[in-house]
């Protein structure tokens, strides 16, 4: 089937590390993306666009509506709504009842897109390519994140090979769970078992979709502690999950520094450094027309920190800081669509 021909489909889930990698694979199989943090906002694109989305992906645990609930105001809209429902947890009652409500398949998180390929192929009867091929130095990442090898390159082959969206999700990881290590802390002395219970089920799911299982197995376990509401375990978990959330953050700042070292060596470094510059870019733009700060301060402050190419200098990283300083995004769009122009045509 001709990717041109692909049609949309729908993520529904508040964890963006998750929703952002999903996104990606699925547009590896040659769809459209609209994604949604928040399930009332993805109901009411749904009444307004459900006849131009093709599948619905949505996450069991939500603030505001759970899967089941969001499940059933959709296909109030359209009955025969296409539905797949996403839980870091194995099926369930919960999940048993969507299927037999209509929902075509259950999807455990992380999501592995040899998997995703084959709910596609039943749910659509379509074939495709084969996988990426791994061009990563596996054992090289592994040494410097101090992770087992087998796991890094688990997560590489969920990924169906493609190092390069591993690299995007481990410095997308950085930039979104930089603090949950001290909020983890702060929530289990306040005894705020539903807010540790929230941020350690989104590490959870986004650590192992790394391969960062110690990580994912210490917020597995704060999760089930959060649950039981037991404040001694909540306690001694959080400082080992912030520890350990520690020397990851630190790993992947130096992992950063050992790319940035490789490029500055490499023949080929302008080229390099200008598809870098522009996939930062790019990406700023995104997210500044959706307006997260904290995404955008992070590509500004760490992606696009130390790199540079014809059209992006340091003057223009430095209006780029300012206007997002004054949270001045229309005015930011405008700058962002020039810098890129200039840099693909320099």
């Amino acid at each position: 089937m001709d990717k041109e021909k692909k049609g949309v489909v729908m993520i529904i889930d508040d964890e963006e590390i998750v929703r952002v990698l999903l996104g990606d694979m699925i547009k590896t199989l040659g769809y459209k993306v609209a994604d949604f943090s928040d399930p009332v906002k993805a109901v009411d694109h749904y009444k307004k666009h459900w006849k131009d989305i093709d599948l619905v992906l949505i996450d069991m645990i939500m603030p505001k509506l759970n899967g089941r609930e969001t499940f059933f105001l959709l296909k109030q809209t359209n009955s025969d709504i296409k539905a797949v429902v996403l839980s870091g947890f194995s099926k369930n009652s919960d999940v048993d009842v969507l299927l037999k409500e209509g929902c075509l398949d259950f999807l455990k998180k992380p999501v592995k897109l040899d998997v995703l390929k084959e709910t596609f192929r039943k749910i659509f009867n379509i074939s495709f390519d084969e996988d990426f091929q791994t061009g990563e130095d596996i054992l090289k990442i592994t040494e410097i994140l101090g992770v087992e090898e087998q796991d890094i390159k688990q997560a590489l082959i969920n990924m169906g090979g493609n190092s390069g969206l591993f690299s995007k999700m481990l410095f997308r990881f950085v930039d979104n769970y930089s603090e949950s290590g001290n909020k983890i802390l702060e929530y289990a002395r306040e005894e705020k078992f539903d807010d540790i219970m929230i941020l350690s089920h989104s590490i959870k799911s986004a650590a192992a979709s790394l391969g960062l299982i110690k990580l994912s197995q210490l917020a597995k376990t704060l999760e089930t502690a959060s649950l039981e509401k037991d404040p001694d375990a909540c306690d001694d978990i959080s400082f080992n999950l912030n520890e350990e959330m520690a020397f990851i953050l630190n790993k992947v700042k130096q992992m950063e520094k050992e790319i940035e070292t490789s490029l500055s060596n490499d023949a080929g470094v302008k080229k390099a450094e200008k598809e870098i510059v522009l996939e930062n870019l790019k990406e700023l733009l995104e997210s500044v027309k959706k307006r997260r700060p904290r995404l955008v301060n992070g590509i500004i402050n760490s992606r696009l920190k130390g790199i540079s190419c014809s059209g992006f200098e340091l003057e223009q990283r430095d209006v780029l800081r300012k206007l997002a300083s004054r949270y001045s995004y229309r005015k930011m769009e405008e700058e962002l669509e020039t810098i890129i122009k200039e840099v693909e045509n320099g």
